[in-house]
């Protein structure tokens, strides 16, 4: 009679089972823990990358718009040029003057450029129109009272009839035909705490028709305002490199030379639970003079 032989082993013991499941729960400890480190890190350097690209939005914003400023020009206003708020006289645009006229200016660009509007932005009430004379050799500044479009013959161009810019401003002063012309307008840079008890790197909107400037609104930030001993805002040099002294008065407009902006920002890292300061610093000199 045949008997059935045994064929290998049918299972694992108990004991296998538990060796099993341990390694199984080793493995999963370890790749669950990578994975959380792993996002972790993503988080820190995605924060730090976020605090970096606001630290360089708000110094190259204040670089681009302090590099056209010049030394006792009238650029910085007294009593606004402080370690929190900045005001200046900031470029709107560009041309030359079409024809001759008494208390108005059209504007152009230059004989070789094709764009009939000025260069840069467009005029509007309250900014205030500069020309240059030939009868008296310097500039001379308005306030625009009113600005709007004239489809007119530009002499100082060409004689074909075309959209151009024309402002109005007080006064019976004349502007000769391509005098060159500038419009300013006044910006008020500042650092200001937010609804949310957050410090921003703000502008204020000028309002010519209330004669006042708006709230300001964030262009950059969260920011710091202190951080070992240091300080988001404006510092002020002279000519020497000396510091000027501030205070609620702010600095002498007069002298100065050279600005500083410096923005202080905190980074948040999880796995030292620390966190750090970042920091970005711009120092930019006055050009000695220009056009207004």
């Amino acid at each position: 009679m045949l008997t059935a032989r045994p064929s290998g082993r049918a299972g694992a013991t108990l004991a296998e089972l538990l060796v099993a499941l341990t390694l199984a729960a080793v493995v999963l400890a370890t790749a669950t823990s990578t994975v959380l480190r792993q996002q972790r890190t993503a988080w820190e350097l995605g924060n730090a990358a976020g605090r970096e690209s606001q630290l360089r939005a708000a110094t190259g914003a204040l670089r681009a718009e302090l590099s056209g400023l010049a030394v006792a020009s009238g650029d910085l206003v007294a009593g606004e040029a402080r370690d929190t708020v900045l005001q200046l006289r900031s470029f709107v645009a560009a041309g030359v003057a079409c024809a001759a006229a008494i208390g108005s200016a059209t504007f152009a660009r230059g004989p070789d450029d094709p764009d009939d509007m000025p260069a840069g932005g467009l005029p509007r009430v309250g900014d205030t129109l500069w020309w240059y004379g030939e009868s008296e050799p310097r500039w001379r500044g308005r306030p625009i009272t009113a600005s709007d479009s004239a489809t007119v013959a530009c002499a100082a161009i060409s004689a074909a009839p075309r959209s151009l810019r024309r402002v109005v401003f007080g006064g019976g002063d004349s502007i000769g035909t391509g005098a060159p012309l500038r419009v300013t307008r006044p910006a008020r840079y500042s650092l200001y705490r937010s609804g949310d008890g957050s410090w921003q790197l703000g502008l204020s909107e000028w309002i010519g028709s209330d004669n006042r400037f708006a709230s300001p609104q964030p262009i950059a930030g969260p920011f710091l305002a202190r951080a070992g001993g240091e300080r988001s805002g404006f510092r002020y040099f002279d000519a020497d490199g000396a510091e000027l002294p501030g205070g609620v008065a702010g600095v002498d407009v007069d002298r100065v030379a050279r600005l500083r902006v410096t923005m202080l920002a905190r980074a948040q890292w999880a796995q030292s639970g620390r966190d750090s300061v970042q920091r970005d610093s711009v120092d930019v000199a006055l050009q000695r003079e220009r056009a207004p």
